[in-house]
């Protein structure tokens, strides 16, 4: 009895110095007086009630709420609250809360017109979300997964071009490949909580998929998957890609930028022999060829651009992503106009504030029918698995 009595006492004095406002201090003092008074009208000793909270007489104060709703929040994340439904309706609501602003900005107009000036009109059959993270503590993440709920609020229809009679229905957990087209959403991440996980469900994304690190099969036919799953790590797309590659024009990928990796994989350039001296009237600065081919003196005419693979000398034959870089086609998710997006007030607008770094550096990422047959053959599966464990361990 002793013990719990001093945890509840710490539990109030962290609480109350938190709020550290006059007010907070008039109400203790309110609290102390008749914390006296119950006691002297039950003639207890003064020594024998060591509790630093006596229930207020009448209607609960607004201090009394809001400490109640501070240590409620707090036990849910410490995992006390996993399976309190009230937990799980009120992170799903503000999920949607999130997911209706996020709606009302450009970032979203410009990308659902990305959408659906490649993808009959922005229809997509399948959703598949990973590597969210915990959205249940992490902003960025709460920011990522309301994104992937209005991508299946608006584009996601039921695909009615697949055959579902031809569909295996049992989940094979001993294949290395898990097929996702019996269900229209899913999201998987190894960190989702209970809670967490319950909330995907609410929202209507399945959350009970094994972990396959990325080796998620998309219908073969039909309508285009989305597969959403920014800041992931490089294996988890290489894993991706290789369960896909004999129908990549299917996947419609939301991620890390294919080009800017391929920048970061470009050998430095060997110094190249210092030049005769050229009469000053012969000077003129020369174009810089960028990766795409385009020549930087000339204005860009899209915000998408194909990309020109890394030479061939420095890809690793099992590198899923550079085999695949020369046939890809991207436009950027994020840019940096976004960051003057204004916040509206309340919690829900707060979330926004953390734009770039829930979508930084991404872009939507789509392969074109007609190029997929230049692709090389598949690697095999265990030299991919094996260069994923030394170049990413984190999914190994």
């Amino acid at each position: 009895m002793k013990s719990a009595d001093v945890q509840g006492e710490g539990e109030w004095q962290t609480v109350g110095k938190v709020s550290g406002s006059k007010k907070a201090k008039g109400t203790t003092r309110t609290m102390d007086t008749a914390k006296k008074t119950m006691k002297a009208k039950a003639n207890i000793p003064h020594d024998c009630s060591t509790h630093a909270h006596v229930p207020s007489l009448g209607a609960p104060t607004k201090l009394d709420v809001q400490v109640a709703s501070a240590r409620s929040a707090a036990m849910a994340l410490r995992g006390g609250f996993e399976d309190s439904n009230e937990a799980v309706g009120r992170l799903s609501q503000q999920i949607r809360d999130v997911a209706a602003l996020l709606q009302d900005t450009i970032l979203w107009k410009d990308f659902l017109e990305t959408l659906r000036g490649q993808y009959r009109d922005g229809a997509f059959g399948h959703l598949v979300v990973l590597g969210v993270g915990p959205f249940s503590s992490q902003p960025s993440a709460l920011l990522q997964l309301a994104l992937a709920y209005s991508l299946l609020q608006v584009c996601v229809v039921a695909d009615t071009d697949i055959d579902t009679a031809s569909l295996d229905t049992s989940l094979d957990n001993n294949s290395s490949v898990f097929s996702v087209a019996r269900w229209r959403a899913c999201a998987f991440d190894p960190v989702f909580s209970s809670v967490e996980t319950r909330v995907c469900d609410a929202l209507g994304f399945y959350a009970s998929i094994p972990d396959k690190q990325g080796k998620y099969e998309i219908p073969a036919t039909g309508l285009a998957t989305l597969c959403f799953m920014p800041h992931c790590p490089y294996g988890l797309y290489g894993s991706l890609l290789w369960a896909n590659w004999a129908h990549l024009s299917q996947l419609v990928l939301i991620g890390n930028s294919v080009s800017s990796y391929m920048l970061r994989s470009l050998p430095a350039p060997a110094p190249a022999p210092a030049p005769a001296p050229a009469p000053a009237s012969a000077l003129a600065p020369a174009p810089v060829i960028l990766l795409d081919g385009s020549d930087s003196a000339q204005p860009a005419s899209s915000s998408q651009a194909t990309y020109s693979p890394v030479p061939t000398a420095f890809v690793t034959p099992v590198d899923c992503i550079a085999l695949v870089a020369p046939e890809v086609t991207e436009a950027p998710l994020y840019r940096p106009a976004y960051s003057k997006i204004p916040v509206p007030r309340g919690t829900a607008g707060q979330v926004l504030a953390h734009l770039e770094v829930a979508f930084n550096d991404t872009s939507v990422t789509w392969f074109d029918s007609t190029a997929v047959s230049s692709i090389p053959h598949r690697p095999a599966e265990a030299a991919v698995d094996a260069w994923n464990r030394t170049r990413c361990p984190e999914i190994a």
